[in-house]
């Protein structure tokens, strides 16, 4: 039964424009009658998701059915796990549906059970969005967790999607033959074993491969007869090849393409029949009219071959088609289909290089004889894919998404259209013109011309609010589907071409939702999992944004609100649309933030309506995105003093008695995100007094569903900050109290954790006023440690670290943090000992039963930590309570009994006086090293952990006590040594506690001596630990280098100067061999950087050891050479991480050298350039600033002829806006190392150097001391301001002082500035030396002001 001609005109008058083969597609269907209503009802097609449907699809009934009877099977079983999910998935992947697979991979990994196969399945999705390196570290984590088929199958398919060099190549192999050593379904075997064959292709071992694709045939892999055929074309065997592609064609039941890939392996006339039945089973397949299309230019049938290629493009309008077809046309003398067909071509690769050179040629009156397109088209093979690699497989698996049946490129979507560089079409003022400002019109226009209703949920005034400049061409009557095609294009539904405007900015509402409408097909190609429609869709967004940002914001909020839009174009516009308001680094943070600023104030009116109204969506996602995303606009706005009806309007929501309860629930989740991204300064007391009562009485329990009051409690934790005053209010303060109490012992676990945070979080603020409410909250707290969830116990003790937290600061600074001086100590720790020690050693019972990892936040953990705080907080008292515990608990046989001793134990090892606990650690010392032994090995590594606690403590022979004898010491460094053999984490503490012991001995005289005889050993077992493979992460790595470090600070330099040459030469041996490994990965790369930068570092503190004394400096400058020239081979890696620690060594190097280090400039010099450009690692261009710093000081003139590079680089470092700011006071300061080693040859730069600090000088007058984190960063500059006038003055003294005097007035105002703050004491100190060092002839110059100024200063 046919479909009505005005339903099917319908579905065709909504497909979008840029969908034209889409269109082209269904305009064919229907012409022959293809949609029947039952086809249409039974696939809920309309004129909406039409255009997702491909021609391959709609030929494929039996896989559609297939389709179909497994959802049905997944929804009638309701079996949601993972087995099925995974089933499901793969069943997707088999029959190409890239959406379905990736919602059917979600839900396998939220039903996973164990970690390495959520890992598998979070490293598929990541893949599948481009993140092959990340998609890579997910398959390596579930590796080292467990070994399985699909880890190994994944890390081998993202490694050879981003690389197949030889090496890489190897590699891949090795993983995939760990795959199929692994339990897998034959499926999946058959897909590794096709892959395998396909790697074995390419490193041409081609009976390799032909054995993996047979084994693949044999658990009844039939894509593998495609590859099979492959390697015996290869090997010149047509006919085994062409008759395994007809294996394949009998046995597969979608063999449109095997057909067309028999083709190439035949002759040409049973190539033209195999392609005959690929186009009759497949008309949408475009290679079969290209080969016909070029077989009939060989014939000299040039009439024919153009029909050929123009029934391909008018479905498919690609590139290459488009260009073939010039070339034809061109060789038949027809110029003007020449021309037509390169501009068309040109709008979809304005840069594409043989049809720019084919369309001058043209315009030029060149034309190319019929003998020289067959230079181009001669042959069948010229048309086919002629890459010599197959891809890695030929099924379609996860991933960025291959065409399943054919290699060639010539399949992929057709390029988004840009503005083609042809100037027949635009005029020069129209191109000079905003191209959304022309796009703006053509809407304008059709909308001037149309009667229909735009589909929108909501109807905006249809007033236009207009700002004209100069004067607007008259109106055509058109589509409007030219928004974004502005330039001169006939358009296939109207048949009418759009005008080129200029002169003029028109904007109104009902025209940004006609731009609107085009935006959701760009968020969704840019979700696909085709890397070149993502990339395409990704450029149009961008280019988009650049062109019109405001219309581009407005685009995106509009698409977020509307509920007829697919989920995943709206929740890509709400990320996309935060992230165009906020961003992590402040400098890109600020450049948004005045981007928004400059928008025009009816425009983001309508962004936030829109926004508002999103609140109120059927979608849960979408009504959190808006969430945050009004919450950004907010804490751009509300500071200005802008939005001020937003809080009104939330809370608007929250008291209408009709509001929905997602309403409510998304507005408070609004009011919380708000509340958390500005300052209570920013509110007037009646608002946060509303906002308190809304989100108080929403946590009501008789009255709101579980998801309002849960969202209601996490607003409450963001609002506690701005009710200062309401808990100064004593009825207030009890009624918020009752009710955060009461919640706290709601049935929903989410809910109670919520309240316990709320709590945790009223503790650190208004410690003084809990008082009367202490004896409620311990008895919530213990029932919640003792009974309650996880997430709620770890809040309960959380709540009591953190009045651990408030009382130390109060016994260390006599105030809370925000409080007054003298806030009253009440002291609730001392109070509640005798009842919270017990509870806490409880939890330190609750141990889980596998290998511990610090990483992971458990009960017992948590306990352990609040018990070393409440040590801290009462000293003394805890002891008497604790040891009980240890003594009835370290002889147990239950692991747990004695790990939990241990603990409880090393908790309170900080707090208690060393007269208290000398006896208890000499005692129980021996005891500890025995214990190293025990079997368990968690008691060992919790044992490891304490005793590093006791030498971090209890051993500082520098300061004259220490609880190791020189007696004790032979056998506590024999049992770390052997104990750092052990597991991984255990041998990571080990590394810890040997740190801490040979910290103690720094600076302790000839007490260090008794170190010396060990540290030959220590460094021996060091340097074998950080060679070791089975530590996860680098961890131990990384400690067994920096304990090496301090083992090295910490020795007696004159006595083991000897050993510490040994070491070097063996660490700078080690630097050489790093230098030499072989990089497939960015595995491999970030390992590399990352033992790089621990061989850097121990260098640095060689470096700075070896230099520190005459009799060993010598050493030091004999190995100068071959360490910096193996630092500037490190410098070639450009890692960040080596960048830094090589940057630092070099600077250790400079100071031992002093002016011989004038040698290694010319070489260095270029990477320290590198460094100061590097803005986006703005830690490597701190670190080459102070470097810089070093060389000044130990070149001193020398440094000279590089100075105006320098000077150049740090002025326009200091002007970047791009920059992060922590770099900008140290470039200060190194303005007064320069200065201070150059002398009066400073005085070129003295004015651009006064200018900038006399501008820093502003910027620290106009900080807001309010904010903590201003005001250090201004204490920094004000520091650094100082030092560079330090090193002017100083540089300038004893030669032209007056070169200072037309800057002394700025200098002693700045010093004035200074000595009016609070915090003065925290900068004056960095200026001692500068005020000592002021020139007679600058004293001269002072005001009397000035002079009182300066005296008051040194009186201080």
């Amino acid at each position: 039964m046919v479909m009505e001609e005005d339903t099917a005109n319908a579905i065709v008058g909504r497909l979008n424009f840029y969908s034209k083969k889409h269109f082209v597609m269904s305009q064919r269907l229907k012409s022959v009658g293809f949609w029947s209503s039952e086809f249409i009802r039974e696939r809920g097609l309309d004129g909406n998701n039409i255009i997702g449907i491909s021609g391959q699809q709609l030929n494929t009934e039996i896989e559609l059915e297939a389709r179909k009877g497994f959802q049905i099977y997944a929804e009638t079983a309701k079996a949601k796990t993972e087995d099925l999910w995974k089933e499901v998935f793969l069943c997707h992947e088999r029959l190409n549906c890239q959406k379905a697979a990736m919602r059917s991979l979600r839900l396998a990994r939220n039903y996973s059970t164990s970690d390495h196969e959520r890992l598998v399945y979070e490293g598929w999705i990541l893949y599948d969005t481009g993140n092959h390196e990340e998609a890579l570290s997910k398959a390596g984590e579930s590796i080292s967790i467990q070994r399985s088929f699909e880890a190994f199958f994944l890390k081998a398919y993202a490694l050879a999607d981003s690389s197949l060099d030889p090496e890489s190549s190897k590699y891949v192999i090795q993983l995939l033959e760990e795959a199929l050593r692994c339990p897998s379904d034959g499926l999946r075997k058959g897909q590794a074993l096709n892959n395998l064959g396909s790697v074995y292709v390419d490193c041409e071992k081609l009976d390799l491969a032909a054995d993996c694709y047979m084994s693949a045939l044999e658990i009844k892999h039939t894509r593998a007869h495609q590859g099979l055929a492959r390697v015996h074309h290869l090997k010149n065997q047509r006919k085994a090849a062409y008759d395994e592609m007809t294996k394949l064609i009998e046995k597969a039941r979608n063999n449109a393409s095997a057909y067309e890939k028999r083709s190439e392996y035949c002759d040409r006339d049973m190539a033209k029949s195999d392609l005959s039945m690929a186009t009759q089973l497949d008309p949408l397949r475009t290679y079969p009219y290209r080969h016909r299309a070029a077989v009939l230019m060989d014939d000299h049938k040039e009439v024919e071959a153009i029909k050929e290629l123009t029934r391909v493009i008018a479905f498919k309008p690609d590139l290459q088609l488009l260009h073939l077809r010039a070339a034809f046309y061109d060789s038949m003398g027809d110029n003007g289909s020449t021309l037509r067909d390169c501009e068309a071509a040109l709008c979809l690769d304005p840069n594409h290089k043989g049809t720019i050179e084919l369309y001058k040629r043209i315009r030029q009156g060149g034309h190319t004889s019929n003998g020289e397109i067959y230079c181009a088209t001669n042959s069948q093979a010229a048309l086919q894919d002629t890459s010599d690699r197959i891809r890695f497989c030929w099924e379609q698996s996860p991933g960025n998404p291959r065409d399943r049946d054919r290699d060639d490129i010539q399949e992929a979507e057709t390029p988004l259209r840009t503005l083609p560089p042809c100037s027949c079409h635009l005029q020069k003022a129209a191109a000079k013109n905003d191209i959304t400002a022309l796009a703006a019109s053509s809407a304008l226009c059709a909308l001037n011309n149309s009667d229909k209703k735009l589909p929108y949920p909501y109807n905006y005034s249809e007033e236009y609010v207009s700002r004209t400049v100069g004067r607007s061409y008259p109106s055509h009557k058109g589509c409007g589907l030219e928004v974004l095609l502005p330039w001169c294009m006939e358009h296939k539904l109207c048949g009418v071409k759009s005008l080129l405007r200029q002169d003029f900015v028109l904007f109104s509402l009902a025209v940004l939702k006609a731009m609107a409408l085009e935006i959701t097909q760009f968020l969704l190609a840019a979700q696909s999992p085709d890397a070149n429609i993502r990339t395409q869709a990704e450029a149009s967004l961008r280019q988009f944004q650049e062109q019109n940002l405001p219309l581009f914001l407005l685009s995106l909020a509009v698409e977020l609100a509307n509920n007829v839009k697919p989920l995943e174009s709206r929740r890509l516009a709400g990320i996309v649309l935060k992230n165009s308001l906020d961003a992590k680094d402040s400098v890109r943070k600020e450049h948004l933030v005045q981007q928004w600023m400059t928008i025009e104030i009816s425009i983001k009116s309508q962004i936030k309506d829109s926004l508002l109204r999103t609140l109120g969506s059927s979608a849960s996602e979408a009504r959190h995105t808006s969430a945050q995303v009004i919450a950004k606009v907010a804490s751009i706005e509300i500071p200005r003093k802008q939005w001020p009806e937003l809080i009104g309007s939330l809370l608007n929501n929250m008291t209408q008695q009709d509001s929905p309860a997602a309403l409510k629930q998304a507005t408070l989740e609004t009011l919380g995100y708000v509340c958390e991204v500005i300052s209570h300064q920013d509110l007037v007391q009646d608002e946060v007094n509303s906002v308190l009562t809304a989100v108080v009485q929403g946590m009501n329990l008789a009255e709101h569903s579980h998801e309002v009051r849960l969202a209601a409690t996490k607003a409450l934790y963001n609002a506690l900050d701005f009710a200062q005053t309401n808990f100064d209010n004593e009825m207030e303060r009890n009624y918020i109290m009752k009710v955060v109490c009461e919640t706290a012992i709601s049935k929903e676990a989410d809910i109670r954790q919520a309240a316990f945070e709320c709590l945790v979080s009223i503790a650190s603020t208004y410690y003084e006023v809990l008082e009367p409410y202490m004896q409620t909250l311990f008895q919530l707290t213990s029932n919640a440690v003792k009974g309650d969830e996880e997430s709620v116990a770890l809040q309960a003790i959380e709540f009591w670290s953190s009045i651990c937290d408030e009382e130390i600061e109060l016994q260390e600074y006599g105030t809370v943090e925000g409080g007054d001086s003298g806030s009253a100590h009440s002291r609730f720790i001392e109070k509640a000992l005798p009842y919270l020690v017990p509870l806490l050693l409880d939890t330190m019972l609750k141990q889980e039963d596998q290998d511990q990892d610090d990483s992971i936040w458990n009960v017992s953990m948590a306990g352990g930590t609040c018990l070393g705080l409440v040590a801290r907080t009462v000293g003394d008292s805890i002891v008497k309570l604790v040891m009980p515990f240890v003594e009835g608990n370290i002889l147990k046989p239950d692991w747990h009994c004695r790990e939990a001793a241990t603990y409880a134990f090393g908790s309170i090892l900080e707090g208690p006086s060393v007269e208290t606990l000398r006896p208890l650690v000499t005692n129980g010392l021996d005891f500890l090293l025995n214990a190293m032994r025990d079997e368990n090995n968690n008691v060992k590594d919790t044992t490891a952990w304490t005793l590093s606690r006791i030498f971090e403590f209890l051993h500082c022979p520098a300061s004259g006590f220490s609880v190791i004898s020189q007696e004790k010491l032979e056998r506590i460094v024999a049992v770390l040594l052997e104990s750092i053999n052990d597991a991984p984490n255990v041998a990571e503490k080990v590394c810890g506690a040997i740190y801490y012991l040979a910290q103690g001995y720094e600076d302790a005289g000839t007490s260090s001596s008794h170190l010396t005889q060990h540290i030959p050993r220590i460094i021996s077992e060091l340097l074998k630990t950080a060679e070791r493979t089975d530590g996860s992460d680098f961890k131990l790595r990384t400690s067994a280098y920096e304990t090496l470090n301090e083992v090295v600070r910490s020795s007696n330099v004159v006595e083991t100067s000897l050993i510490i040459l040994e070491l070097l030469k063996s660490i700078l041996h080690k630097l050489g061999q790093t230098l030499e490994l072989q990089i497939v990965s960015s595995d491999d790369r970030e390992k590399q950087g990352d033992l790089q930068a621990s061989l850097c570092a121990v260098i640095q503190v060689i470096i700075q050891k070896l230099s520190s004394t005459d009799e060993t400096k010598p050493s030091i400058l004999q190995a100068a050479d071959p360490i910096m020239f193996l630092f500037l081979r490190v410098f070639a890696c450009r890692s960040s991480t080596v960048h830094e620690e090589a940057m630092l060594a070099i600077g250790a190097l400079a100071h031992a050298s002093g002016p011989e280090f004038e040698k290694y400039m010319p070489e260095l010099y270029k990477y320290l350039e590198m460094g100061l450009q590097n803005f986006e690692e703005y830690e490597v261009c701190a670190i080459t600033v102070g470097v810089i710093g070093d060389i000044c000081r130990a070149l001193e003139d020398k440094v000279l002829p590089y100075c105006d590079g320098i000077m150049n680089h740090l002025v326009c470092n200091l002007q970047s806006a791009e920059l992060n700011r922590s770099v900008k006071p140290p470039i200060f300061s190194c303005f007064g190392d320069i200065a201070l080693a150059i002398g009066e040859q400073f005085s070129k730069y003295i004015e651009p150097t006064v200018a900038m600090m006399r501008s820093a000088a502003e910027v620290c007058a106009q900080m807001d001391n309010s904010d903590e984190e201003l005001m250090d960063y201004g204490n920094q500059l004000k520091r650094s301001i100082f030092e560079a006038y330090s090193g002017i003055l100083q540089g300038f003294k004893d030669s032209k002082p007056e070169l200072m005097l037309p800057h002394a007035g700025h200098l002693f105002q700045f010093i004035e500035l200074v000595f009016r703050e609070k915090y003065r004491y925290l900068v004056f100190f960095h200026f001692f030396a500068s005020a000592a060092s002021f020139p007679f002839t600058l004293s001269l110059s002072l005001t009397h002001t000035h002079t009182q100024t300066l005296h008051l200063f040194v009186h201080i």
